[in-house]
């Protein structure tokens, strides 16, 4: 299985600001709104009646009262609270701390540690699933995804540029989770010995300002349904040193 996360490619170069769309900051200009006749929805009666006879009274005429339209709700741009992720968490049997003192994140049970390339990848004893931490450094100038769901697309581009080497890398809708970050559902596809077969999984964004921290989980398609426990337990236990 650990040949599944070395096909993903995680080992791409953090884009620069400039590279990433939406980091740069611009002022919109304000457009003064073209005045117009208010344009009523409800059609205005008309009525006919006969001239009158001198010394009749003349008719008295009704108009129905149009009701005032309800304004539609505005939806708010970030969610007020992040949802759950619904799964219930696999019990750890440790945790793995990075030996440059850059993060932490736990052990489950049957995970063997093995470094690769200066990173570390935890495989389950199956092969069906495994999962590693990249470390990228802030970008000089304003940090990226300190602020919970401010910037959500600029930190998908981020872990999008990270792994995007894979094979057939493809990454889902980004989402906000319960501690400030940020979780993106991928697919991908892994060849052995000319055989391809899919492979799924997910990315745990998290960012201080020093470093983005970068949790990928990675299943074939006998692990798949271990995926969302596994980003339960790891989630509560990844840690930003």
């Amino acid at each position: 299985m650990a040949i599944v996360l070395v096909a993903i490619g995680f080992t791409s170069v953090f884009p620069s600001p400039a590279q990433i769309p939406g980091t740069t900051s611009t002022t919109a200009p304000t457009l003064a709104p073209s005045p117009q006749s208010p344009v009523s929805p409800f059609p205005q009666p008309t009525f006919s009646t006969p001239a009158p006879n001198p010394g009749d009274a003349l008719p008295s005429v009704v108009i129905p009262a149009i009701p005032a339209a309800t304004p539609e709700a505005v939806p708010s741009p970030v969610p007020a609270t992040a949802p759950a992720i619904s799964a219930p968490a696999i019990p750890l049997t440790g945790t793995y701390t990075d030996p440059a003192g850059r993060f932490q994140v736990g052990l489950l049970p049957g995970v063997t540690p093995s470094p690769i390339t200066g990173n570390v990848i935890m495989e389950s004893a199956d092969g069906a699933l495994a999962y590693t931490v990249v470390v990228q450094s802030q970008p000089a100038g304003t940090p990226i995804g300190v602020i919970p769901g401010f910037d959500i697309d600029t930190v998908a581009k981020v872990a999008t540029e990270v792994f995007q080497r894979g094979e057939e890398f493809q990454p889902g809708e980004p989402r906000p989770e319960p501690n400030g970050g940020v979780v993106i559902d991928w697919t991908g596809k892994l060849t052995i010995a000319g055989n391809a077969q899919p492979i799924s999984g997910t990315i745990l964004v998290r960012a201080s300002t020093k470093r983005i921290v970068l949790l990928l989980i990675a299943a074939t398609q006998v692990g798949r349904d271990r995926v969302p426990a596994t980003l339960n337990a790891l989630a509560n236990s990844l840690q930003i040193l």
